[in-house]
């Protein structure tokens, strides 16, 4: 039997504390305007803050912003792509908001609209 897997992102902190985001095709922005995909209403974030995008080698994120940074695992981005792997933790800036990446079905909240200006998923605000 086949086994499918739809990698996806958990919210750790905030309001939205265990909200599961699946990723799909289309590119999903975190950042603290209303028209991202995520929203992380800190001061520390920027308006647009960082995408997650599909490559051929899986789900990458990229710093879109470069002036806060972008931390995988408390690792700083930079101005480099990183390709994301089940258990990495994912911060914007100094926010306490983090986004866990998880493989298996999402059980919340698939994003799937077909531009940013169509579809917003969630505000997270510290707690």
């Amino acid at each position: 039997m086949l086994a499918i897997t739809h990698p996806h992102l958990m919210i750790n902190g905030g309001i939205w504390d265990g909200l599961t985001i699946q990723l799909t095709l289309r590119p999903l922005v975190i950042g603290r305007h209303s028209t991202s995909d995520v929203i992380v209403d800190e001061p520390t974030v920027s308006r647009q803050h960082a995408i997650i995008v599909e490559t051929p080698r899986g789900f990458a994120i990229r710093d879109l912003d470069f002036a806060n940074g972008t931390y995988v695992n408390d690792r700083n981005l930079g101005s480099r792509e990183h390709l994301l792997k089940s258990g990495h933790r994912i911060r914007l800036a100094a926010s306490r908001i983090t986004l866990a990446v998880r493989n298996g079905a999402a059980e919340h909240i698939v994003v799937d609209a077909p531009s940013v200006d169509e579809h917003r998923v969630a505000t997270a605000t510290p707690a």
